[in-house]
């Protein structure tokens, strides 16, 4: 099991460090995904905002044969579904839509000086683990905090993830967030659970820090 184990997690470091996610990601856009590229993306005042409009995760559902199972839908088209502008999909609306979605508007929201809570910088998460000899993953938003009382504000950053609501409890490190997300939802039991890999990408899906870990 070992040798699967390092094997897998080599190809899916190199799949992510090389942007062959991103690269196949666009790709799909392009074939299924062009009428929405013109939508206008949303603003938010608040974090407690998003998760209602999201429905809290109720229109999830998995990729097809489509997505090869696991491809990166744009941000608009997942707006359009959250909106009601287009029906509840049949599929293609996991958690790879609903965290390039709130990485998108929270990120246009900043910008715009519409949000109000205090967090910053956005951006892609994938984190991959083993449930044994299944090799499993999630996706969500990973967000910035401010340090922690009593530090100053030049002090280290902690931070959280939001997927499907409110944001999580926050972490010291990247590291304890992708530790905390594999908790959360690895279906295996933790001496089961076997780190693999994370990866922090940018809104269009360019690798920034990549992890096998």
């Amino acid at each position: 099991m070992k040798f699967w184990q390092a094997t897998a997690a080599m190809w899916s470091y190199l799949y992510l460090k090389l942007g062959s996610y991103k690269a196949w990601s666009r790709a799909y856009r392009a074939i299924w995904e062009r009428k929405f590229k013109d939508v206008k993306l949303v603003t938010f005042s608040g974090l407690s905002q998003l998760g209602p409009y999201m429905k809290n995760g109720a229109l999830w559902v998995k990729d097809s044969w489509r997505e090869l199972f696991d491809a990166v839908g744009s941000p608009e088209r997942a707006q359009q579904i959250f909106s009601g502008a287009e029906p509840a999909p049949k599929e293609g609306l996991d958690c790879d839509e609903h965290a390039i979605f709130l990485t998108a508007v929270l990120q246009k929201s900043l910008a715009t000086g519409v949000l109000v809570d205090k967090v910053k910088n956005p951006r892609f998460f994938t984190v991959m683990w083993f449930e044994g000899w299944k090799a499993t993953g999630h996706n969500v938003c990973l967000l910035e905090l401010p340090p922690a009382a009593p530090l100053t504000a030049s002090g280290p950053p902690r931070y959280c993830y939001m997927d499907y609501g409110e944001p999580s409890a926050a972490c010291n490190s990247i590291q304890e967030v992708a530790d905390l997300i594999r908790r959360s939802y690895s279906k295996a039991t933790p001496e089961n659970t076997y780190p693999m890999v994370w990866a922090v990408s940018a809104l269009d899906l360019t690798p920034e820090l990549v992890s096998r870990s």
